[in-house]
């Protein structure tokens, strides 16, 4: 079981993007079959000179660990796909390493 929270600072992100994002997440449910997750989704604009960055940090409660990823991007998509590319890696790890003990 997933629960999901998604904070957006500084601005407020519109439903399809918080749709979106939540659908994108409970992938890592398929992945932590049987184990209680909570995940935090914090979304963030920075300006940089005329452009905005978009910021999307992920933070997962595992057993045992927290997993935490970020990535910055033009758009929130991208910067979506690569922090759960990079948290489905650390969570394939430490429940690996779970399974051994």
């Amino acid at each position: 079981m997933m629960t999901v929270s998604i904070q957006s600072v500084h601005f407020d992100a519109d439903q399809k993007l918080l749709n979106y994002i939540e659908s994108k997440v409970q992938s890592l449910s398929r992945l932590l079959k049987g184990h209680k997750i909570h995940a935090r989704i914090v979304l963030r604009l920075e300006k940089v000179s005329r452009i905005q960055d978009k910021i999307v940090e992920i933070i997962v409660d595992l057993p045992k660990k927290t997993c935490i990823a970020k990535s910055i991007n033009k758009s929130f998509d991208k910067a979506l796909a690569e922090a759960l590319g990079s948290l489905k890696m650390q969570a394939r790890k430490h429940m690996d390493k779970l399974q051994n003990e």
